[in-house]
């Protein structure tokens, strides 16, 4: 199937942050398939380690890791891109598995860990599934987010065990109470390094085996003596291999795709994931899937407050650095690295509400007046005619199927409001077509 203009713009808001008109044309009139191996194909080219991510000190550094992965975001090319430019689907998927193995830095208290498990998610979010999901589990950040470092055999703690089964791998009706007692056995002893005299926390993953509980348990029928990553195998390619696989699907099929999946499409998904549950593969079927190109499903996505912002500052030429975007992202309850729950964030119809909008309107209201934003938009004011500064300026947020009602709209702001002697109407071109709900939806 050749895409269209159309077809390509729908596919990049879903697997990037929308594309420019350079990156629609790159990919525009060629076969779906050929479009999809060439993104699928693209390295994740994993960056080197900022120089705050050394420091362990949590605060300092907290701050200048949120812009920095913004503004990757923001980079994020399809086109003409180099070793140093991330990949928007890695970093699209950065996101996702950002929400599903979610931590909150000032719980774990280790800058460092905190980097290094989202450098796994980021080299690892095409991996087959076992693969990331020992290497998160193996990783402090999430044994100190859930109090595994506290789990020892004279005093189990349960919340790694539970969060392990009902969040990152089988969902929450796949397992019973007993399952989270012989599962939090596994897993007593596995914890870090912890509080070190003069340097602080120091949360980096460190068994300590005479904390284990090394007598039989029994997990969903297989009587061994599991040994926390041991169990893991379970998920991956044992007995509970099968709900792993639904529960990954559903939650692809719900961020990819639209929020009712149906359960012929779910099966396509995990048959996808086959018995490595490869997510490469699943990536790809989605993808390729009927229901990813059914009209039915475009724009059935409700954008996040980061894929918002960061589309609004790719088009506006902001960098994240002078956008705000850290004190924003907080009022839009969208902060990286500060999850509202062990559960992450929802996606779609969690982001319908007012607290979320009138955060995104005092967002792009800040960026209106960026002198960056300016010299791309300069000469706005001398379109001849409302019509043509309506299509330039969705045009340049990349609306390009806007509704007659939203045409409209602006047509009439820019027929009161665009004459020369309205100095603000250009500033305010940015608020007009970031609030269109055109833009709100991917």
């Amino acid at each position: 199937m050749p895409l269209s203009s159309a077809d390509v713009a729908h596919l990049l808001r879903r697997v990037g942050f929308a594309g420019t008109d350079a990156e629609i044309a790159h990919f525009a009139g060629r076969d779906v398939s050929e479009v999809v191996d060439e993104i699928l194909a693209l390295d994740p080219t994993p960056p080197a380690r900022p120089t705050f991510a050394r420091d362990r000190s949590v605060w300092p550094g907290i701050e200048e890791f949120r812009v920095w992965w913004v503004q990757r975001m923001v980079d994020a090319s399809w086109v003409d891109r180099n070793a140093a430019t991330p990949s928007p689907l890695v970093e699209k998927l950065t996101l996702f598995w950002h929400s599903h193995f979610a931590t909150g830095v000032s719980k774990v208290e280790d800058l460092r860990v905190t980097y290094d498990q989202h450098h796994l998610l980021r080299t690892g979010c095409l991996s087959p599934f076992g693969d990331l999901l020992t290497a998160v589990c193996t990783n402090g950040a999430i044994l100190a987010f859930l109090d595994n470092h506290l789990n020892t055999t004279w005093s189990p703690q349960e919340n790694f065990a539970r969060e392990l089964m009902e969040l990152y791998t089988i969902g929450p009706d796949e397992f019973t109470e007993r399952d989270v007692v012989e599962m939090t056995r596994a897993w007593t002893g596995h914890g870090t390094i912890g509080w070190v005299d003069g340097s602080g926390w120091n949360q980096t993953y460190e068994y300590h085996p005479d904390d284990h509980d090394d007598g039989q348990k029994t997990l969903f029928g297989q009587q061994a003596e599991w040994n926390g990553p041991e169990t893991l195998a379970l998920f991956v390619s044992g007995v509970r291999q099968a709900a792993c696989a639904r529960h990954l699907a559903t939650k692809f099929w719900r961020f990819f795709i639209d929020d009712t999946p149906t359960s012929a499409g779910i099966a396509d998904l995990t048959a996808a994931l086959g018995s490595t549950l490869d997510i490469a593969a699943m990536m790809r079927t989605i993808l390729l899937h009927d229901a990813f190109w059914a009209s039915s499903t475009r724009h059935a996505l409700v954008r996040s407050p980061l894929e918002f912002a960061v589309d609004a500052l790719r088009r506006t030429g902001v960098a994240a650095k002078d956008s705000g975007i850290v004190w924003q992202m907080e009022e839009m309850g969208h902060a990286l690295l500060s999850p509202p729950s062990v559960a992450g964030w929802g996606v779609n119809g969690y982001w319908m509400n007012t607290k979320t909008m009138w955060s995104k309107a005092r967002f792009v209201d800040q960026l209106r007046w960026n002198e960056d934003y300016h010299s791309h938009f300069e000469d706005i004011l001398e379109e001849p005619s409302a019509a043509a500064a309506t299509d330039r300026i969705l045009g340049y947020f990349g609306i390009g199927d806007a509704s007659d009602e939203t045409r409209e709209a602006v047509a009439t702001y820019w027929r009161i409001h665009g004459r020369r002697d309205q100095w603000a109407a250009k500033h305010n071109a940015v608020v007009i077509a970031t609030l269109t709900p055109e833009f709100q939806v991917a």
